[in-house]
């Protein structure tokens, strides 16, 4: 499916349905498709995040899993 994350956690956490994270180089861009669907599950109460390094990634679904996110939804 054109702008799928590129992972995904499927365990509900903190009040969301599962997390999706984009892996983004420090200058890369999301796609239409990619913003598009972020929203979309944002929606259906599923949590979506945009990582700058696989540490930040890694931090990020730690956190999630502890219920100790910081990130919030954007929806539209």
């Amino acid at each position: 499916m054109a702008g799928m994350p590129d992972l995904c956690v499927i365990e509900a956490c903190g009040g969301f349905h599962g997390l999706f994270v984009e892996m983004k180089t420090a200058t890369g861009q999301q796609s239409k498709e990619q913003k598009a669907l972020q929203l979309h599950l944002n929606n259906k109460g599923y949590l979506c995040a945009v990582t700058r390094s696989a540490q930040e990634g890694f931090e990020i679904i730690k956190e999630y899993l502890n219920g100790e996110s910081k990130h919030t939804v954007r929806t539209g």
